[in-house]
């Protein structure tokens, strides 16, 4: 009996025991659950806002965009009614047909990229060159070159006015020469000082971004070609530029895919009021948009226009970085 006593009571205490444990690991459970739980909450409410802006902002926005683009207004009987169609598109084509207006812009749109496309990029690859290397006077350029970034842009379009209407005169004057108008008013003129405009905001960007690029190239590399006695023309075409060339790539898709969003900083210079020698259709499309007042009808043209410059940029696009991926150096460091 004292035996089978003495075994009970062991028994007894070992699921004493076990209870214990068990009640332990379970508030261990409990307190690891409860910390999970805290950490998806704050997860979840941490994303949940960015989340909802890219699915108003974005999404929502650009569906309702296509919507907007086959949306058209049919009187009839004196009520007015929304149907789908494609009247939009139809008048786009007559525009650019039969339109000067949007001939104008298009050819100017397609000026301007390649006037970035040819002077622009060489330009900014010469002097991120210059930075880099770090010649006389390069941290001097890098902040004069970048410092029109910093400036707000209507303050330098307001500034770049000025200089070239009123003080024009006065400039002229000083070296004895009568001009009879200032070059703001004229047409060719007001193209030319829109493009060297947008010329020199771009260089602070593009002189960051290929300098910076350029400083990952290896020393060692450097060194060597150095050592070989290679000049800094030789350096700068037939190493500086493969190295960097992921970084070309990238501004010419980027820039491709902006050939009609692009407005040259015109607003700032000309608000609603641009003429249509300087107009582009990224320009125009913002000029649409903001004019509207919030009237739904007014945005179904620009949103047409739209969605049909994305459909002409989109398979260029493609090609041109099916085309720059042929010429990849395929050179890694």
């Amino acid at each position: 009996m004292k035996e089978n006593e003495i075994l009970s009571e062991h028994e007894n205490l070992i699921d004493e025991e076990e209870k214990q444990d068990y009640s332990i690991v379970r508030s261990v459970d409990k307190r690891a659950n409860y910390g999970r739980r805290k950490e998806t909450i704050f997860y979840v409410s941490l994303i949940a806002l960015p989340f909802i802006h890219y699915l108003i902002f974005y999404v929502y926005v650009n569906l309702n965009s296509v919507l907007m683009a086959f949306k058209e207004i049919q009187v009839v009987n004196g009520i007015v009614n929304v149907k789908f169609g494609f009247s939009n598109f139809i008048q786009i084509i007559e525009d650019v047909v039969y339109g000067v207006a949007m001939k104008e812009m298009i050819g100017n749109s397609l000026l301007f990229y390649v006037i970035n496309l040819v002077i622009g990029l060489p330009l900014a690859l010469f002097f991120s060159f210059y930075v880099y290397k770090k010649y006389y006077f390069s941290e001097f350029f890098r902040v004069m070159l970048f410092l029109p970034s910093i400036v707000s842009a209507i303050v330098l379009a307001e500034m770049y006015t000025l200089l070239f209407s009123d003080a024009y005169f006065d400039i002229m004057a000083m070296f004895g020469v009568e001009v009879e108008f200032a070059p703001i008013v004229d047409p060719l003129m007001k193209r030319t000082l829109v493009i060297v405009f947008n010329l020199l905001l771009s260089f602070g960007t593009n002189v960051i971004m290929y300098a910076s690029a350029m400083t990952r190239i290896p020393v060692s590399v450097i060194e060597y070609a150095e050592l070989e006695g290679v000049s800094p023309l030789r350096e700068f075409w037939s190493i500086t530029l493969p190295l960097v060339y992921p970084t070309i790539t990238t501004f010419l898709v980027v820039g491709v895919t902006s050939i009609f969003t692009n407005q040259m900083n015109l607003y700032a210079f000309y608000g609603n009021n641009a003429g249509y020698e300087v107009k582009t259709i990224g320009y125009e499309l913002f000029r649409l948009v903001d004019i509207g007042q919030g009237i739904s009808s007014a945005y179904y043209y620009p949103a047409a226009l739209g969605l049909l410059c994305t459909f002409i940029v989109v398979p260029i696009t493609l090609i041109v970085k099916s085309l720059l991926n042929k010429f990849d150096p395929d050179v890694s460091f």
